[in-house]
């Protein structure tokens, strides 16, 4: 990753603060994507900006707010560093490939949950397993979660998500088939469902 960028994600949008993220930048056909992870797992993705510059500034900003939830650790930015596991090598091919219209499983890629709620964790994990091309209503997510009156909860529990692809909640909609709400914009979200073939 370009020094400058590194020091424009440490000094302007991180601006020293105590977070122990590793950043990963993934170039895909629709623009460049930045992950962050720690060492439980994925911490928050951002759907892909033009620019590499755009992407590391919306994710900054995404992880700023977990500032509260952390222990007074060094920044760690590297992208190139033997820490680096499989699982972020599963992440770049699996988005990559994804945006080039092929059919990807990212189940298996580990999140930290350990940011949200119980509620918005459960969620959130069974989100997680909804398979590429297929949507959920938010009653259905709500039924799975064992409390059949929270579907408007589920839609909150997923305006929290920080991790969007790897916990498809572009998938959830409505049960009368309407789009809903996405974090993201819905512009997004219908370009993800069709690009899945919905």
């Amino acid at each position: 990753m370009n020094e400058g960028y590194l020091n424009y994600i440490k000094n302007k949008i991180l601006n020293k603060m105590p977070l122990n993220f590793c950043l990963q930048n993934i170039s895909t056909k629709m623009g460049w994507v930045v992950a962050a992870w720690d060492e439980a797992g994925l911490v928050a993705l951002e759907l892909p900006c033009i620019t590499l510059e755009d992407s590391l500034e919306k994710i900054g900003l995404r992880v700023a707010k977990l500032k509260k939830h952390q222990k007074n650790l060094p920044l760690y930015v590297k992208s190139h560093d033997p820490k680096i596991n499989l699982s972020h090598h599963v992440l770049e091919e699996a988005l990559i490939s994804y945006f080039n219209g092929e059919k990807v499983n990212t189940a298996t890629i580990p999140v930290d949950f350990s940011f949200y709620s119980s509620f918005t964790r459960q969620v959130l994990r069974l989100v997680q397993q909804i398979p590429y091309g297929e949507t959920y209503s938010y009653q259905q997510i709500a039924c799975l979660a064992k409390q059949p009156k929270a579907a408007r909860a589920v839609g909150r529990a997923l305006q929290a998500n920080r991790t969007p692809l790897v916990i498809p909640c572009h998938r959830v909609i409505h049960h009368h088939g309407a789009l809903g709400g996405f974090s993201r914009g819905s512009n997004w979200k219908q370009k993800l469902l069709a690009l899945e073939g919905r």
